[in-house]
């Protein structure tokens, strides 16, 4: 007598777990159907939230850069509270798809080619002051 028949007081189901064997052909094209689900799925979820940005020769953008990662940029107290966006610079040209030069200040100590995302349009009707944001003291270094 079986462990399974004392116990449950019947015979143990037959239990089939092989699975009826695909063909090669099979197997490949049920891998390439998943492939372009996936595919599928991560491309509807990039284009959900993606956004073109096209910038031009001569806008005004802010620049984005995170002061406390930059050791060339002037270093606050707070740097959590610190601004995130510089002040407007023109775009001088455009040095791939996604890369612009800009014209930063001629003190600035930082390359001046930025990838797309972390420029941000400016709107502006004028021209803003150049204001130095990029100084470094002797004592902050």
């Amino acid at each position: 007598m079986s462990s399974f028949k004392a116990v449950y007081k019947r015979k143990r189901p037959a239990l089939v777990w092989a699975e009826k064997s695909l063909s090669k052909h099979e197997k490949v094209s049920k891998l390439l159907l998943e492939y372009d689900m996936i595919l599928n799925y991560m491309r509807f979820h990039l284009l959900r939230k993606h956004k073109d940005v096209q910038l031009k020769v001569g806008d005004w953008v802010f620049l984005k850069i995170q002061p406390f990662k930059q050791q060339s940029l002037r270093r606050h107290a707070r740097t959590k509270l610190s601004v995130k966006f510089f002040a407007p610079f023109q775009i001088f040209n455009r040095v791939r798809a996604v890369a612009y030069r800009l014209e930063l200040p001629l003190d600035a100590a930082i390359y001046p080619v930025f990838h797309v995302s972390q420029l941000k349009n400016a709107i502006i009707t004028s021209p803003p002051p150049q204001v130095s944001l990029f100084k470094i003291d002797a004592d902050m270094q």
